[in-house]
């Protein structure tokens, strides 16, 4: 594992690349026709890691499905993308310990630099925009919380605990975890039940 300077200078320097692959890629343009895109996610946060980004894409007409389908078929025709795939959350449940918004998802890959990204896009109307808007992360990120998200973040990648950023998120910024014993702890007995009752909130 690497010390809190460290995984600072890393974050920062995942984020500038994911900037440069946002330029490269021309993503924003791409997406323009079917709504307003919201960068959220530890590329919004700063706490990136690997070089996954989430967005979402928001409008109310047409339809998150019909604007996911759309944008599915024109970024497929692009041939610009290694990989593309098509998710339907709205229907069919989501893993409920990943905090996925209930919507249509459509997820990218593409190589750049020495990584291949993935691009993670979820379609969404202004109602559910506002429910899956995770301010109370944006807003608990202070110094010390952010420095355990990448401490527990690093731990995961190093296979030391399990789950994902969302539930790192929770752990620290609503529960005060800082450690890997601590969250290994929370892991185990708070998580699940947090599960049990449907809300990771």
């Amino acid at each position: 594992m690497q010390v809190n300077e460290e995984l600072e200078r890393e974050a920062s320097a995942w984020k500038r690349e994911a900037d440069a692959f946002l330029a490269a890629t021309r993503l924003a343009d791409q997406l323009a026709p079917y709504g307003r895109l919201q960068f959220t996610g530890s590329y919004a946060y700063g706490c990136m890691l690997a070089g996954d980004i989430d967005c979402y894409i928001v409008a109310d007409d047409p339809p998150s499905r019909e604007r996911a389908l759309a944008a599915f078929h024109a970024l497929a025709a692009s041939q610009q993308w290694n990989g593309i795939v098509l998710f339907d959350w709205e229907q069919f449940s989501a893993p409920p310990d990943r905090g996925f918004p209930k919507a249509h998802y459509v997820g990218l890959k593409q190589p750049f630099g020495t990584f291949r990204w993935t691009v993670d896009c979820w379609f969404l109307n202004e109602e559910q925009c506002r429910s899956c808007t995770h301010d109370w992360i944006r807003d608990g990120l202070d110094s010390a919380a952010r420095a355990a998200v990448l401490q527990l973040k690093d731990a995961r990648r190093s296979g030391l605990i399990k789950g994902s950023g969302f539930s790192i998120y929770t752990a620290v910024i609503q529960d005060g975890i800082t450690t890997i014993e601590e969250y290994e702890t929370w892991w185990s007995s708070v998580w699940p039940q947090r599960m049990k009752a449907g809300s990771g909130r």
